[in-house]
């Protein structure tokens, strides 16, 4: 698993999720930003615990 940095929409495009998505999961605090980057394991593990949540499964891509 790589641990780089990621922007907001480099973020929202690897959890298959929206900027606003992102904006919320910061906002609720399920994930933080340092200097305005994401760290791109916690993006992975808050979209997989937000889709758990959820009850939904990410769509398998081909």
């Amino acid at each position: 698993m790589s641990s780089g940095y990621l922007t907001q929409q480099q973020a929202a495009d690897r959890a298959g999720v929206t900027e606003r998505t992102i904006r919320n999961w910061v906002l609720w605090g399920e994930i933080k930003p340092l200097m305005g980057r994401f760290k791109e394991s916690d993006v992975i593990s808050t979209e997989k615990r937000m889709r758990a949540r959820r009850g939904r499964r990410k769509e398998q891509q081909s």
